[in-house]
């Protein structure tokens, strides 16, 4: 059993036989925590040392040993639910910090509860619903998650929230968590919620974590460790090579495939530029990707991490040409010379 030594916050004297005692918080806290004493009243009993009391006639009462401990005669159970006070966002290191007014269960936090929203309205011009977390960790009233990186890169692609502590607010429902009687967290609608109390924006530069070719279809996919911008895209920042100390290719004219905020790049490379890979037999078998900071931004303007020479980022998996060549046109004879022109 749970033995929970208190100090009383303050004592009353209603008659001259009854004696009535407030726990601090910190005691109810422990309680709570020790997940069955003081949970019931089959649970519930009190023992004490000597001179726990006196008369009138300083005839003190003595000790009453644990084996001696009484059963609490009557017990009125917590029926309050939590409520979250203020939370913290962090998206250097992702992390989210809850905290209550009481002690909560942490394994029972579900994240797919908590949306996060930039202003408090009835309905939030940008609102995002979480999809999932792997790390909670959490003891008596603060609890810390962390953002899965598919919610940070899909709420930075949103925009206009997330991007400082004026657009970043937290909404949730009954089911976020629970105490340890199993009592629900108070709702926390969109149109009262939490405005984030200590806010670190991204301070990061994004970096490129993989990448791959596809030789048939010409798309090059550069994959980011947050959302970029790509309208800031320079695809003539972008070097090909076979080695990391090989000839390298810089493309010319190739372009985004698309200019949506995201994680995940494609860049369609130019039939000039393949034929030239070609030409110059450059990824033919193995492929490597080097690039300046003057490549892509995030949405933030902070510009991505240089990957140069002798230091290139493999290109895996590298798709490798396997599509024959095809007649174009046939576009002119030559009498004089004897020669026909075909162009593949």
């Amino acid at each position: 059993s749970n033995n929970i030594p208190f100090t009383p916050e303050m004592t009353a004297i209603p008659s001259n036989v009854l004696v009535q005692l407030s726990f601090y918080n910190s005691i109810i806290d422990l309680i709570k925590l020790s997940q069955g004493t003081g949970s019931s009243e089959y649970t519930t009993y009190l023992f004490y040392g000597a001179r726990i009391a006196c008369d009138i006639a300083n005839n003190c009462a003595g000790a009453l040993t644990q084996s001696e401990a009484l059963k609490v005669s009557t017990f009125i159970p917590d029926t309050t639910g939590p409520t979250l006070l203020a939370f913290d966002m962090d998206l250097n290191t992702t992390n989210v910090t809850l905290y209550f007014d009481e002690v909560v269960n942490a394994s029972t936090l579900s994240v797919k509860e908590i949306t996060i929203q930039n202003m408090q309205a009835y309905f939030p011009t940008v609102m995002y619903l979480l999809t999932g977390t792997n790390s909670v960790v959490g003891y008596g009233r603060i609890v810390m998650f962390r953002l899965s990186v598919a919610d940070k890169n899909a709420m930075l692609a949103l925009g206009r929230i997330i991007t400082a502590a004026h657009n970043t607010y937290m909404s949730i429902t009954t089911d976020t968590i629970l105490d340890y009687y199993e009592n629900y967290v108070h709702e926390i609608r969109p149109r009262v919620a939490l405005p984030v109390w200590h806010f670190m924006a991204d301070t990061l530069n994004p970096q490129v974590t993989s990448s791959s070719l596809d030789l048939n279809t010409g798309i090059l996919t550069l994959n980011f460790s947050e959302t970029v911008d790509i309208t800031t895209l320079t695809p003539s920042q972008i070097s090909l090579s076979s080695s990391p100390n090989g000839t390298q290719y810089s493309l010319t004219v190739s372009a985004a495939l698309s200019y949506l905020p995201s994680a995940s790049v494609r860049v369609g490379v130019d039939p000039l530029d393949l034929n030239y890979l070609k030409l110059f037999q450059i990824c033919v078998n193995t492929c490597y990707v080097s690039y300046t900071s003057r490549l892509i931004n995030d949405t933030s303007g902070r510009a991505v991490v240089s990957r140069l020479s002798p230091n290139p980022l493999a290109v895996l998996p590298l798709v490798l040409d396997t599509t024959p060549p095809q007649l174009a046109e046939f576009s002119m004879i030559n009498y004089v010379n004897s020669t026909i022109t075909l162009v593949f």
